[in-house]
C-alpha cells in the first residue's frame, strides 16, 4: 500500500526520539495514515537521547520535513535527576499514559512505541508488561479509542514495535 491508498484521516501516535527505530515505525505507520509524532523529553525512559541535548526534537523535525507527519508534538518536562531503577520505570509508565492521552484527544487509533531492548530479556519482558497495563488503563474509557476493542494490541487500537 502506497501513501496514497492509506486510509484517509486515519491517524497514529508514534512515540518517536529521533532514533532510528522509531523513524522506521514512523515510515511504517506513514503507509496506513497520517503519523504524529509525540517526541518525549530527552533522557527519559522513552527517549535514548541525551538529558537536556534537545536533539530528539530537531531530529523529529527534520524527519516530520522529508516524510510529512501532520505534527510533532514535543514534550516538555525534565526527566529528573539519577534515580532507582523503580523510579525510572514509573517515570516511563507515566509518559506512556500520557502519550496515551494525547492520542485519545487528537483522534488517533493507534498508539506505537518502538521500544528497543537489544538481547535484555528482562527488559522486554518490562516493556511489554508496561504496555500491557498501560493499555487496559486506557481500556477503562470505552470511548476513548471509537471503533478499537479491547485485546486488539497492546496499546489501544495499536502495537508495540520492539527491536533486537
Amino acid at each position: 500500500m502506497n501513501r496514497e491508498e492509506s486510509a484517509p484521516g486515519r491517524k497514529v501516535l508514534v512515540i518517536n526520539d529521533g532514533s532510528l527505530g522509531a523513524l522506521v515505525a514512523s515510515m511504517m505507520e506513514r503507509e496506513r495514515g497520517d503519523v504524529i509524532a509525540w517526541v518525549p523529553p530527552a533522557g527519559s525512559g522513552l527517549s535514548e537521547d541525551e538529558p537536556g541535548s534537545g536533539r530528539s526534537a530537531e531530529l523529529v523535525r527534520e524527519q516530520a520535513a522529508l516524510l510529512g507527519y501532520v505534527q510533532v508534538r514535543v514534550v516538555d518536562g525534565d526527566p529528573g535527576g539519577p534515580g532507582s531503577d523503580e523510579d525510572a520505570g514509573l517515570e516511563t509508565t507515566l509518559l506512556l499514559v500520557s502519550a496515551v492521552a494525547d492520542a485519545a484527544r487528537l483522534g488517533c487509533e493507534r498508539v506505537v512505541w518502538p521500544v528497543v531492548c537489544g538481547a535484555d530479556l528482562e527488559r522486554m519482558q518490562r516493556a511489554s508488561e508496561r504496555a500491557m497495563l498501560v493499555s487496559r488503563l486506557a481500556w477503562l474509557d470505552e470511548g476513548a479509542f471509537p471503533g478499537t476493542f479491547p485485546g486488539a494490541g497492546a496499546l489501544p487500537g495499536g502495537a508495540i514495535c520492539g527491536g533486537g
